[in-house]
């Protein structure tokens, strides 16, 4: 990370914590503990398969599919993705990715505000 000036910050790609939870692999770059006070970004990467169902309690969500084909589902209906795709996840929504083809589906996402009750939903299934 690099400091710049008026309280900004510039993140690179090997900036923040990572975390992988079967073919779901998250960086988590900007969030509180990088200094933001209300939002978070994430960029997810998903391996060939499905991930683990996830869900903000209290956080709108807003995905943006930046390469790779698969299938979004929210609370049960299913959505396609292709780079472009913008997808939002209202507060509460449990969620999943498909990745149905050979390359990795990297999404960046943004928490507003950020959610520390964020978690893996273990009882849902994904697909």
């Amino acid at each position: 990370m690099k400091i710049l000036t008026g309280g900004c910050s510039l993140y690179l790609s090997q900036d923040g914590q990572v975390s992988t939870a079967g073919t779901w692999t998250a960086r988590t770059v900007v969030a509180r503990n990088s200094g933001s006070q209300r939002i978070t970004q994430i960029v997810s990467e998903y391996a060939p398969g499905c991930s683990p169902s996830l869900v903000n309690p209290q956080a709108e969500e807003v995905l943006y599919v930046v390469c790779g084909e698969g299938t979004c589902r929210i609370n049960g209906f299913a959505y396609g993705l292709l780079p472009g795709a913008a997808i939002f996840v209202p507060p509460a929504a449990v969620y999943s990715v498909e990745n149905s083809g050979a390359e990795t589906v990297r999404i960046v996402g943004s928490c507003c505000p950020e959610d520390p009750q964020r978690h893996i939903v273990l009882a849902t299934a994904s697909c």
